[in-house]
């Protein structure tokens, strides 16, 4: 079963994000890649462009200018204006040498006037097959919930998209050949590059097929912003050191639109950002994994309801920092009136809804 280009209220048990995320230090961890997740096909709308000297736009005055950048707003964010300083323009001249380039974004310009240049030039997407993976931090073991069984770290290498907050895909999209090669693949700044190198995994040899990588041992390394949120970034380790790295304690697994099943759901049980991003897949109705999702669905449903004095629970990955205190100290005041005695193990068994 492979993955490869084609044409084209959580009610979980309640856990302390900032506690969990307090255990990593900045290092690299040994790590493995536990699940490669079919997205479907995808939506991709626009984004904006600058890596070379063409992918700029000129525009006539201030007021196109100020259309151009609520547009790009619109699209990116206003972080991302901010950080990469797109809302910056230069005074160009139009010249006879440039006159035809410049001539695609203000028709009726002549050699002579002045326009404004961006350094950014707003492209739209096409629509693409999109993946996720799931790595397993396999010898950093956490108490995702506090007083039960430890479990391997699991990190999500697939970011939230800066203006829907949704999960954002990793596109199966591949590119012309570049330098030395003859064949098409993956762009070289692309996440399945990246995990390619950091895995030493041959993708063109492997048909592009991003599924051969589950399992192989690369690094992770972990850096954190001001307030202290971790950023994971793969990295390849010696190659000698790669017999040491531990195995995982999950089957690792990938799981396709085409053959997904109700077992392979249960054992990777997505949170809701995963779930909320296949379902907004163009061939996500009808797909055998909209069956394997309702299917996983209606097992919380025929699941007997929690009795009142169980401790409430609360998803912290989405509810805002204040309500989660509060939330927090209820669940310890009803506790304490009545204590309850706790699973061995952590899972769904008392749940009678899907964590979406």
């Amino acid at each position: 079963m492979g993955l490869k280009p084609k044409s084209s209220n959580n009610n979980g048990p309640s856990v302390d994000w900032e506690r969990i995320n307090g255990t990593l230090e900045e290092d690299t961890y040994d790590a493995r890649l536990a699940y490669v997740i079919d997205l479907g096909l995808q939506q991709r709308g626009k984004m904006a462009a600058d890596r070379d000297e063409d992918d700029c736009t000129f525009v006539a005055g201030e007021e196109e200018a100020l259309e151009l950048l609520t547009e790009l707003r619109e699209t990116i964010g206003e972080y991302l204006v901010e950080y990469k300083n797109y809302d910056e323009w230069e005074d160009v001249e139009v010249a006879k040498n440039n006159l035809e380039r410049i001539k695609r974004d203000v028709p009726d310009v002549k050699e002579g006037d002045e326009v404004l240049r961006f350094k950014f030039r707003i492209v739209a997407l096409k629509d693409a097959n999109e993946a996720a993976y799931i790595a397993d931090l396999v010898d950093h073991y956490v108490e995702y919930v506090e007083g039960q069984e430890e479990k391997q770290f699991r990190v999500t290498l697939n970011p939230r998209d800066f203006v829907s907050g949704m999960l954002s895909g990793f596109a199966l999209t591949n590119v012309p050949p570049k330098g030395n090669n003859t064949e098409w693949t993956f762009s070289p700044l692309s996440m399945h590059a990246k995990l390619a190198k950091a895995t030493y995994t041959d993708l063109l040899a492997e048909d592009n097929d991003v599924s051969y990588m589950l399992d192989k041992p690369f690094g992770i390394q972990v850096s954190k912003n001001n307030k202290g949120f971790p950023k994971f970034t793969p990295a390849a380790i010696r190659k000698k050191d790669l017999g040491r790295v531990e195995q995982l304690d999950c089957t690792p697994m990938c799981i396709t639109f085409e053959e997904a099943t109700l077992e392979q759901i249960q054992e990777l049980k997505p949170n809701k950002q995963l779930v909320d991003k296949i379902k907004v897949a163009l061939d996500y109705k009808g797909s055998a994994m909209e069956k394997a999702l309702e299917a996983y669905a209606e097992t919380f449903d025929k699941k007997p309801k929690k009795q009142e004095s169980e401790e409430e629970e609360v998803n912290f990955e989405e509810t805002p920092v204040e309500e989660q205190e509060k939330k927090l100290k209820k669940v310890v005041r009803k506790a304490a009136k009545k204590p309850v005695e706790q699973p061995e193990e952590e899972d769904d068994e008392g749940d009678d809804e899907p964590p979406w």
